[in-house]
C-alpha cells in the first residue's frame, strides 16, 4: 500500500487572497459540504473545519482514477489517509501531497494539514475530464461551491494544537484550545529507508507511511517497526529528542 504521511500539529484556515490568485476565501472552505455523498456523481469535496483540512472522494460508476497533488510553499505538510485501499497511493514530496486514488462507488481519500504560513496549491484531476471542466467536479465547503479554476490556493493561518498523549499516536493528534501552544521544537524529524523499498512504517503500532519517508513526531519514547509481506518485521523503541534528526535505515531479512 503506497501511502504516505507526514506528521504535524498545526491547523489550517484558508487565507483571503485576490480574486486573480485563485485562493478561496475562508467561508468557502468553511464545513462539510451538504452534497458529500458515497455514491454520488463522480466529483471530489474539499473542506476545512476544527481538525484541519479533507479531501474525499466518490463516483456512481464503476471504478474511476482520481489524481491530482497539493504544492506546499514556504513549510511542511501532514496527510492522513481515509479509507484507502491497497492499490491507492498517497505520497509525500518535499514539495507536497501527491495522490492516485482508484474509486469504485466508495468514499475515499485523506486528511492534511500544513505548517503556518505555508501556502498550497491545489491541482486536481479525474480521468476522462478535461482541465476545462474539472472545477465543475469540485465542492467546496459547506456552500457546496467551485473554485474560480483549477488549480486553485489555499493558505494556513497560525492556530495551535496538543501533542498526542501517551495513548495516542502520531498519526492521530489531539488538538489544543486555541492560545496554548507547543513549540517547533518539541519535535523531531525521521527519515526511514527500507531495504526492500516500500515497506510499511508503524509508529506505536499504527500505520503512519511507507519508506522511504520523512516524518515529524513529536519528541518522547516511540516504539517504530518496519514490515513488508514476505520478510521478518523489524521493530525498535527508541528515544527521540526535542529537535533532533535522525535516519533509520534497515535491510529486511526474508522469511
Amino acid at each position: 500500500m503506497r501511502r504516505l504521511l507526514m506528521i504535524g500539529l498545526v491547523s489550517l484556515f484558508v487565507f483571503v487572497a485576490p480574486r486573480n490568485s485563485g485562493a478561496q476565501n475562508g467561508p468557502d472552505l468553511e464545513g462539510q459540504p451538504s452534497s458529500l455523498q458515497q455514491g454520488a456523481m463522480a466529483s471530489y469535496w474539499v473542506w476545512h473545519d476544527a481538525d484541519g483540512y479533507h479531501l474525499r472522494t466518490t463516483t456512481a460508476h464503476d471504478r474511476r482514477v482520481f489524481s491530482g497533488r497539493i504544492e506546499f510553499s514556504g513549510g511542511s505538510g501532514w496527510a492522513k489517509a481515509y479509507q484507502l485501499g491497497p492499490n491507492d497511493e498517497l505520497r509525500l514530496t518535499n514539495q507536497g501531497i501527491t495522490f492516485r486514488l482508484f474509486n469504485e462507488r466508495d468514499l475515499k481519500g485523506f486528511d492534511f494539514r500544513m505548517d503556518y504560513p505555508s501556502q498550497a496549491t491545489l491541482s486536481l484531476e479525474l480521468d476522462d475530464v478535461g482541465s476545462q471542466r474539472m472545477a465543475e467536479h469540485v465542492f467546496l465547503g459547506s456552500r457546496n461551491a467551485h473554485p474560480n479554476a483549477n488549480p486553485f490556493k489555499i493558505a494556513a493561518a497560525q492556530e495551535q494544537f496538543l501533542a498526542p498523549d501517551a495513548t495516542r499516536t502520531v498519526a492521530q493528534p489531539h488538538f489544543r484550545r486555541p492560545g496554548v501552544g507547543i513549540p517547533r521544537e518539541e519535535f523531531a524529524s525521521l527519515d526511514f529507508v527500507s531495504a526492500p523499498t516500500g515497506a510499511e512504517i508503524l509508529i506505536d503500532g499504527d500505520f503512519v507511511g511507507n519508506a522511504p519517508s520523512r516524518l515529524r513526531v513529536p519528541a518522547g519514547r516511540h516504539t517504530i517497526a518496519l514490515r513488508l509481506s514476505g520478510y521478518r518485521t523489524w521493530t525498535q523503541t527508541i528515544q527521540v529528542e526535542p529537535g533532533s534528526q535522525a535516519t533509520i535505515q534497515k535491510t529486511l531479512n526474508r522469511m
